[in-house]
């Protein structure tokens, strides 16, 4: 399972592991961590006809999210990785915070 959350101050936060883990992946979702192991908190860019791109960087280099608007609730991305060449494309469905 893979997770993001766009914050206001123009970052997005990204995690991933099981999903028997979800409500520990949802805290490590906060805008103001830090990057350690498998999360990431990287400035992101809104470009024209709603699509956005962002890209992480580990030891071994970087890997560029694409992402374009597909249905009202959900973003699918092209994620390439620069390292490997391998690109894939990834759903990712809008969830409300919970209160």
């Amino acid at each position: 399972m893979y997770l993001m959350r766009f914050s206001s101050n123009g970052n997005v936060v990204l995690t991933g592991g099981h999903k028997d883990k979800f409500s520990e992946l949802l805290e490590l979702l906060d805008p103001e961590i830090s990057d350690q192991n498998n999360v990431y908190n990287v400035p992101y860019v809104i470009l024209p006809n709603d699509s956005v791109y962002f890209y992480t960087v580990s030891p071994k280099g970087r890997i560029a999210y694409s992402g374009l608007s597909f249905h009202p609730d959900t973003l699918r991305f092209l994620k390439k990785s620069l390292i490997n060449g391998k690109e894939g494309l990834l759903d990712y469905v809008f969830v409300p915070d919970q209160e």
